[in-house]
């Protein structure tokens, strides 16, 4: 009977974690409250819009080069589109903020440390192999829709925005 209880708990708190929001804050103080869900996960500050959650690398030659389109895309999408950018290469808040300034970055960015459980769930998710970057593009209801490791163009991504921002 032990066992029987035991293993309900534990059942118990795995789907409370699933479903619990998580508080992760950014680069910029902002806290994102999140949801962990079966097919992806919700952002609640940006219900309603597609979302880009990006794992990349800082010294990562794509990722930098990437930044552009991404602001770009941001400005012209932003009724549409968040952008959310996780650093997987450990940087700390401030040298995360230096980067930051460094190449104009206007989305969100969070350090891997803030990100929390968010990464290994989607990581899981979207069959991340460990190629930065790892583009997850979650629908206005937070499943996972695209994926893609390495680069990806403009215009592929204005396509995915088009298709899941209805």
């Amino acid at each position: 009977m032990k066992k029987i209880i035991l293993l309900f708990l534990i059942l118990l708190s795995f789907l409370i974690a699933e479903s619990a929001a998580l508080p992760i804050k950014s680069i910029d103080g902002e806290v994102l409250h999140t949801t962990l869900t079966p097919n992806g996960a919700l952002i609640e500050e940006h219900k309603g819009k597609v979302v880009f959650l990006e794992i990349y690398g800082h010294r990562c030659p794509y990722c930098i080069e990437v930044i552009t389109t991404y602001n770009r895309l941001q400005t012209k999408y932003k009724e549409k589109l968040a952008i959310v950018a996780i650093e997987l290469g450990g940087l700390s808040e401030s040298e995360l903020q230096a980067f930051d300034r460094q190449h104009n970055i206007e989305y969100t960015n969070i350090t891997l440390q803030q990100a929390g459980a968010l990464v290994p769930h989607i990581s899981q998710k979207g069959g991340y192999i460990g190629m930065v970057p790892f583009l997850v593009i979650l629908d206005t209801n937070g499943n996972i829709v695209f994926t893609r490791s390495g680069p990806i163009t403009e215009a592929e991504l204005e396509e995915v925005i088009a298709k899941h921002s209805k």
